[in-house]
């Protein structure tokens, strides 16, 4: 799905779910829960997916607030700092679209950087500032002569090559993908079974002591869980 059909996709369940809440009967701190516990979660997640502009997600908590100061019975005046400020005399249990909109885009920002795989930590820094070489990029930095996707000539955005070539998701090229990092992982995890049941398991013994004798020194007991190479 392209970035404006999903954004488009998003705005609607959004309004759908604003709308449900609100027409739901309970009282308006039991809406507000819903939404901090239930209608947030849902829709953060495909805003960190696809690309887009803050001036939207601004948009969708401008609507947010509305049914929020109408479900608390707060003025329509009453601005966002008092709504969603965690430093208030009186804070709220609510948090802003906005502010998490942020921390997620941080947050996966930190998480590549800090991998310990260097090769997921570049590409996912180069991912996330869109400056792997897709044929887009290729072009714009004057290394080959056309933009286009080699597959179905449209723009090789990076956004393209992911999710968006026809083309490939005809062939079912994206699963292929999948599947390559599933079979890594199932590797991993195989030869780390295949390694612990090489191993000797530790035998728990009664160490019985004779009387007048002193108990010899406990050994240090080893680990051979697999969990133990983790």
């Amino acid at each position: 799905m392209k970035d404006t059909a999903a954004i488009r996709a998003t705005n609607l369940e959004l309004e759908d779910w604003l709308a449900g809440v609100d027409k739901s009967g309970l009282p308006g701190n039991f809406k507000a829960w819903i939404y901090q516990h239930g209608i947030l979660p849902q829709i953060i997640w495909p805003l960190l997916i696809y690309e887009v502009p803050i001036s939207t997600i601004e948009g969708f908590e401008r609507r947010v607030s509305r049914f929020l100061r109408k479900w608390l019975g707060l003025l329509r005046s009453l601005s966002s700092i008092a709504l969603y400020g965690q430093n208030n005399k009186l804070k709220l249990p609510i948090s802003s679209l906005n502010e998490e909109f942020k921390v997620g885009h941080a947050r996966e920002v930190l998480q590549y950087r800090e991998s310990q795989d260097s090769k997921v930590s570049q590409a996912g820094i180069e991912a996330v500032y869109d400056v792997l070489p897709s044929p887009s990029n290729l072009f714009s930095w004057g290394l080959v002569e056309s933009p286009a996707c080699n597959l179905c000539l449209k723009r090789g955005t990076l956004d393209h090559i992911l999710s968006c070539c026809l083309k490939a998701l005809g062939e079912v090229r994206s699963q292929w993908r999948h599947d390559q990092v599933l079979k890594a992982i199932a590797n991993t995890i195989s030869c780390g079974i295949g390694h612990c049941k090489r191993l000797r398991p530790v035998k728990n013994t009664i160490a019985f002591v004779r009387a007048g004798e002193k108990p010899p020194l406990a050994a240090r007991a080893t680990s051979y869980g697999l969990l133990a190479t983790a």
